[in-house]
């Protein structure tokens, strides 16, 4: 799929400004994640895009939603200011992104610059994301989904160890979000 196919997705169900803020939120993700690779080799990106695409196709015209799902790793895998998140795209996403985001920064005090990350805790993590805002949940579903379904070249303990955590966390709140995604979790 490329630009064009996903506009062409949402064109006449989002307002001019909201199409304008996800274009822009799609060349940002684009940008942040433009020399990373999956495990199979494919651009990360196109991560980010399935995952927008599913909450598309799943009936979002959220722009939040769509904008959340496109930057949901720029703040993990990119080093993506909060403040310009927030500046572009408003409080809500921000927060959105900084909720998904299995890191937390630790900035240098004197310069700003982000020093160290430390992964938060899992159950503090899922909890969180539970606690959460619907469109929260639902871009979280949609990104395990898709990692779930590009995972066959995992390691088998890589594996194992995602399935018991898709168990134990992501169904709960699949379950209290949408059945449509509880369902698809237990077919992967």
């Amino acid at each position: 799929m490329n630009r064009k196919e996903f506009f062409d997705k949402i064109n006449g169900f989002v307002s001019v400004e909201d199409n304008k803020k996800i274009s822009q939120a799609y060349w940002l993700a684009k940008e942040v994640h433009r020399e990373q690779k999956r495990d199979g080799g494919e651009r990360y990106f196109e991560h980010c895009r399935r995952v927008a695409l599913f909450l598309i196709e799943h009936g979002s015209t959220n722009a939040d939603e769509i904008i959340t799902a496109l930057l949901h790793d720029c703040v993990e895998d990119g080093f993506v200011p909060d403040d310009l998140l927030e500046k572009l795209f408003g409080a809500t996403v921000s927060g959105a992104v900084e909720t998904l985001s299995k890191i937390t920064r630790i900035f240098d005090e004197a310069t700003g610059a982000v020093k160290e990350k430390k992964k938060k805790n899992l159950d503090d993590y899922f909890r969180k994301i539970f606690e959460s805002a619907v469109f929260i949940r639902r871009v979280k579903l949609a990104d395990r989904l898709d990692n779930l379904r590009s995972m066959d070249i995992w390691p088998e303990k890589r594996k194992q160890k995602y399935l018991l955590e898709t168990e134990k966390y992501i169904l709960p709140i699949a379950l209290a979000t949408d059945m449509r995604f509880y369902n698809e979790l237990l077919v992967e």
